[in-house]
């Protein structure tokens, strides 16, 4: 895969950079992790903190445009990020309640 930096700035209000980035690939369209690891690869930036919140694929084409948020900290991401885009990012684990009213971790 090949990234472009179509754009990148600081975010004047939250701890974070957002971007757009133009992505090259190969067959399907990449997952939102595969695509945060290309993105964490070309910058130099940890692939935990940084959301894909958009991406855009044009028939026909193996380019993807992809709107994502860079974080500077964990803490911060989860504080201000809403619960869909952190689970839809696989940075959230989702609860699952059973029966009894109580609630455990998914997977187990």
């Amino acid at each position: 895969m090949k990234v472009k930096v179509l754009n990148k700035e600081e975010s004047k209000f939250f701890p974070r950079v957002e971007g757009i980035f133009e992505i090259e690939y190969a067959g399907a369209t990449p997952s939102r992790k595969e695509l945060a690891s290309e993105i964490s690869k070309a910058l130099g930036h940890d692939e935990k903190l940084i959301i894909i919140r958009k991406v855009k694929s044009k028939y026909g084409e193996q380019i993807c445009t992809v709107e994502a948020s860079l974080y500077l900290d964990e803490k911060s991401m989860k504080s201000i990020e809403k619960k869909f885009l952190l689970k839809k990012n696989g940075k959230l684990e989702e609860k699952k309640e059973n029966k009894e009213g109580n609630s455990e971790e998914k997977g187990e």
